[in-house]
């Protein structure tokens, strides 16, 4: 149920990124995102009590945190927002979404951690169907921006190398305080950073878009359905999402997908329905 939470909450996202990307800079959105991550996680380790765990980490510790929040919210979400302002919504989180894949190919690579035969096969045929959903009918040259692939992509490796990170200190601290202190070093980075970014007078309307982003995007690391997949085994719900992106991205453009990618949708569905009847199994 969680799970499903998470999919419908992070698909309306995508939109929200270009409704806020309409009245604010990339820099501006980062920075209002990561200030309601920040003051979030700031009650939640007041309600729980939990200052005094940072008095037991070590040093080793808090640098591996300051490089983990240089990683994301800073470097990833710049990147990603980017890539939504030169890509449309359902072709820029669909990219977004090889996280796991690349995940996955990490984890075998230098983690020797083996990926499953059916893993392979689900994320085969899912990743097949990325190509051809985000692709589309009119190809790649000409109407969608290269630019905006290559930086849709690094966003996929950014957050991938995060949750590596991530994994590494879920026996230091918990999760809620390890995140607390993710975004804490990630406003530090924004604060120095807006000593040379210009940044304008803000709207309600670009407030309220960030601080959504902040709410339900930039805290899905902390969702418990997460939680219990580990680094490992990253949920093959997060395949469901580009999916869902399609479909809420052409409903807000008034066309609900266009006729093109309906098929190539389907290929999509078919690996993650395979993949999670393998999982069920």
């Amino acid at each position: 149920m969680l799970g499903a939470a998470a999919v419908l909450s992070w698909s309306t996202v995508a939109t929200a990124f270009k409704i806020a990307l309409r009245t604010m800079s990339v820099f501006e959105m980062v920075f209002v995102a990561t200030a309601t991550a920040l003051a979030i996680f700031t009650v939640w380790m007041t309600v729980t009590r939990s200052w005094g765990a940072l008095r037991r980490l070590s040093a080793k510790t808090w640098a591996r945190f300051a490089v983990l929040g240089l990683v994301a919210p800073v470097a990833y979400y710049i990147v990603l927002f980017s890539a939504y302002d030169y890509l449309p919504a359902q072709i820029a989180q669909p990219l977004n979404y090889l996280w796991p894949i690349i995940l996955a190919v990490l984890l075998a690579v230098f983690g020797h951690k083996p990926i499953p035969k059916a893993k392979y096969f689900g994320m085969v045929v899912s990743l097949v169907g990325l190509i051809f959903i985000s692709v589309g009918g009119e190809g790649i040259s000409g109407s969608v921006s290269v630019l905006g692939i290559v930086l849709a992509l690094g966003s996929a490796l950014l957050w991938a190398t995060y949750w590596i990170i991530n994994d590494s200190l879920k026996d230091e601290v918990s999760e809620g305080t390890a995140l607390f202190l993710t975004f804490l070093f990630g406003m530090v980075y924004c604060l120095i950073g807006s000593l040379f970014v210009p940044m304008s007078s803000l709207g309600m309307e670009a407030i309220l878009s960030g601080a959504y982003i902040g709410a339900f995007y930039l805290l899905r690391p902390g969702n418990p359905h997460y939680r219990q997949s580990g680094a490992d085994q990253p949920d093959v719900l997060s395949f469901a999402i580009p999916f869902a992106v399609l479909h809420i991205g052409g409903a807000q453009r008034g066309d609900n997908a266009d006729h093109h990618r309906r098929p190539r949708a389907d290929r999509w569905r078919t690996g993650l329905q395979r993949v999670l009847r393998r999982k069920a199994a």
